[in-house]
C-alpha cells in the first residue's frame, strides 16, 4: 500500500516537473530574443557602462506566437546605479521595447 502511494507521488512529481519545464521553455524568450532585449534596453538607457538583468521575467503574457512582459535591470553609469523596468514585446519574432522606466 505504501509502495503504491510512493510510486504515485513519484509519477505525479515527474509529470509536474515536466509540465513546468515545458511551460517555462514555451514562455521564456529565446537566447537570441533575450540578447536583443538587452541590446535595445542598453540603447534606450544610454550611456550605460554596465547593464545587468536581475532575474527571469517579472511577468510574461503569451498569446500564440506573441509574448509580452518586463524585466528589471540594474544600470550603472559613471555617476550612478539605478534600477529600471523594461517592458518588451515579441510579435512574430520581432523584438520591441515598449518602455524603460526608473523604479
Amino acid at each position: 500500500m505504501i509502495r503504491a502511494i510512493l510510486i504515485g507521488i513519484v509519477i505525479l512529481a515527474l509529470v509536474g516537473v515536466s509540465m513546468f519545464v515545458f511551460m517555462h521553455a514555451r514562455l521564456m524568450p529565446t537566447r537570441t530574443e533575450l540578447a536583443r532585449i538587452d541590446e535595445l534596453v542598453r540603447e534606450q538607457a544610454a550611456p550605460v557602462e554596465n547593464l545587468q538583468r536581475l532575474r527571469a521575467p517579472d511577468e510574461i503574457e503569451y498569446s500564440g506566437t506573441d509574448k509580452r512582459g518586463y524585466f528589471t535591470y540594474l544600470l550603472t553609469t559613471k555617476n550612478q546605479t539605478r534600477k529600471v523596468r523594461a517592458d518588451w514585446r515579441i510579435e512574430g519574432g520581432r523584438v520591441e521595447i515598449i518602455s524603460v522606466k526608473d523604479l
